[in-house]
């Protein structure tokens, strides 16, 4: 992935704790999740811990070590339930494009990027996660392509920058900035929803905004 400490947006991550989990265990795990979740989304990643065991109602300052090990473990426990679900659909969207056995043009493969993200839009569990993404957009990691994608991503980005007219480090310069673009775009798109600021329909957004990566992506020099 593009970012350092940001592959935990793309990865499944090793569980902190490998003993059994009695079944009131895993209730606290998933209170502690749901906490992190909103208080990351409201005050930001780096908002106190001892506010989500407030939150979650645990009185055990163990607890967070304990599951999670770090805030990083707790951001990738909040994170990667989101992301089996983009994966799975973005797989489903792939494998519709690619039934007419060729290359899809470059506006599916955005939309193949985007849809599935969007699509968390229509809950407040999935507002807080594209709420959380922005935050993580400052932390780059220079390498390229460490293989830390998922499948059905790393597809739709190496469809993506084979669609390019555009050397390969410029084609992947390209999927880098679009992928922050996108995340700012839905990000912001959240915070309409939330304020109930949102003027235009779920759908016309989705098409404003797969144009607009598209056209991003597309732009040429003249």
């Amino acid at each position: 992935m593009i970012y350092k400490e940001y592959t935990y947006f793309v990865t499944r991550s090793k569980p902190q704790n490998t003993a059994p989990v009695r079944s009131d265990g895993l209730a606290t795990r998933e209170r502690l999740v749901l906490a992190g979740e909103q208080l990351f989304a409201t005050e930001g990643i780096n908002a106190p811990l001892t506010a989500v065991l407030h939150a979650a109602g645990q009185r055990n300052k163990a607890a967070l070590q304990y599951y999670f090990g770090s805030r990083q473990g707790l951001l990738d426990a909040i994170l990667e339930q989101h992301v089996e679900v983009i994966e799975r659909e973005r797989a489903v969207i792939l494998e519709q494009a690619g039934q007419a056995n060729e290359l899809p043009d470059l506006s599916t493969l955005v939309a193949a990027l985007l849809v599935p993200a969007a699509n968390r839009l229509r809950t407040p569990h999935g507002r807080n996660y594209l709420l959380i993404l922005p935050q993580l957009l400052p932390r780059l990691d220079t390498s390229w392509k460490s293989g830390t994608m998922p499948p059905s991503l790393q597809h739709t980005i190496n469809a993506i920058e084979a669609r390019l007219d555009a050397p390969p480090i410029d084609a992947h310069a390209r999927t880098t900035l679009v992928q922050v673009m996108q995340a700012g775009v839905l990000a912001e798109r959240a915070r309409q929803i939330n304020t109930k600021q949102r003027r235009i329909s779920h759908e016309h957004f989705v098409a404003l905004s797969t144009d607009m990566l598209t056209g991003a992506l597309g732009a040429t020099k003249t």
